[in-house]
């Protein structure tokens, strides 16, 4: 669905289309929901009572899942494409990723590592999936530059879920249920919230990706086909 041609798409042009913010709103998600995890995975295992040992084994079966997570989500849809559209990985995905924040909520050290393993993997994921996607949607000419910009997602999830709502949920609830360290939190609501609006995040996530699913399958945007026809005629 790659506008054809190998037109140059300007990211002026591409900012006025729905495809390229329904693919920034699934990015922003579903890369936050994983951030979340990977930034706050020792103080997840700390407050359901894990020892360091457990912390960095966390750390590590993590750092795994996300590297399988990349590996797969490039193999996997490269062997269906003739008969499962890449961009459906997008929703099957952030599914995924709900289901690790699911698992997180159960706040027990078997749960925690299950999680974190899950919400790896579907980080990981994402890494393969939103670069190809924009390839898909407005070609390679302008590659560079689209996914750099489509990169403010990750940052901005990072700021936004991790580092404000996260971090913030976690101090309400260390003066709630203080551990053993100075501002530390101890017990399974320590990131509870976090993880429930994580989950309800990837739903509107998997909302977006399934409308991006169909505008891809009606074909490029049509302000790029209108740029490729012109193009062309200039030809």
């Amino acid at each position: 669905v790659a506008v054809a041609g190998g037109t140059v798409v300007p990211l002026t042009t591409a900012l006025r289309t729905l495809e390229y913010w329904l693919l920034f709103l699934v990015t922003f998600v579903g890369m936050g929901s994983g951030i979340v995890v990977l930034n706050n995975a020792g103080q997840m295992m700390d407050a359901v009572g894990g020892t360091e040992q457990a912390t960095a084994l966390l750390v590590s079966v993590i750092s795994i899942a996300n590297c399988f997570g990349r590996i797969t989500y490039g193999i996997v849809p490269d062997l269906v494409h003739t008969t499962v559209p890449r961009p459906i990985f997008v929703p099957i995905n952030l599914t995924v990723m709900a289901l690790g924040q699911l698992l997180l909520t159960i706040s027990t050290s078997a749960s925690t590592y299950a999680g974190g393993i899950v919400a790896g993997f579907a980080y990981g994921g994402f890494w393969t999936l939103m670069p190809t996607l924009v390839v898909e949607i407005f070609g390679g000419k302008s590659f560079a530059t689209l996914y750099n910009f489509m990169s403010l997602a990750v940052s901005s999830a990072s700021l936004i879920f991790s580092t404000l709502m996260a971090g913030s949920l976690y101090d309400q609830q260390a003066k709630l249920h203080p551990g053993l360290k100075q501002g530390s939190c101890s017990g399974p609501e320590c990131y509870r919230t976090t993880c429930y609006i994580m989950v309800g995040a990837c739903a509107v996530g998997v909302a977006a990706s399934f409308i991006l699913v169909k505008k891809m399958r009606d074909g490029p945007p049509a302000l790029l086909r209108t740029r490729a026809d012109a193009t062309s005629d200039q030809a």
